[in-house]
């Protein structure tokens, strides 16, 4: 049997080969992505067909973070960042600290003045717990984040849906 392939298929494949070129810049290492990565395998930044997933695994519970894939992946990223570094409880999860002491002051105030939302009188002004919880709370409606716990056990694995609006306003 004979194969015969259509002018647009043709097309679409030279356009991705040309999209390959060894001759583009190289992409730049996002500084929030790389600190992340202190925590290693207990993370996992996925892209999906309708949302992009964040999961920060150290054990047996898990923390997962939603956004729908038209929003930027670099608000995830972000937004896992600045929690992780604030609100998570670290309990006894040495990557955690690991990650929190690599966090300079300047790197945190670089993350919270991009997404800054309001949060700042001024650019100067120290960066603290409240700072970062503002940003995050005004992240989750901007760009439709959504969190879930997901635990296992012997039984098996339960997931149940976070409101993290809530979480922030706890101490």
């Amino acid at each position: 049997m004979k194969r015969t392939f259509s002018i647009p298929l043709l097309l679409a494949l030279l356009l991705l080969a040309s999209s390959c070129s060894t001759n583009r810049k190289p992409q730049e290492v996002d500084p929030q992505q790389k600190q992340l990565e202190i925590l290693g395998e207990a993370i996992e930044l996925e892209w999906k067909h309708d949302k992009r997933v964040f999961t920060y695994c150290p054990n047996q519970t898990c923390l997962r973070f939603f956004i729908p894939a038209r929003n930027s992946t670099k608000a995830l990223i972000d937004f896992s960042y600045l929690y992780l570094y604030d609100v998570r409880e670290s309990g006894d999860d040495p990557q955690l600290e690991a990650f929190r002491a690599s966090v300079t002051s300047e790197e945190l105030r670089e993350v919270v003045l991009h997404r800054q939302e309001d949060c700042l009188a001024n650019a100067e002004d120290p960066i603290d717990s409240g700072t970062i919880r503002c940003v995050l709370r005004k992240m989750i409606p901007r760009h439709e984040i959504r969190a879930e716990e997901i635990r296992m056990n012997e039984r098996g694995t339960f997931s149940s849906e976070l409101n993290l609006l809530e979480m922030l306003d706890s101490p």
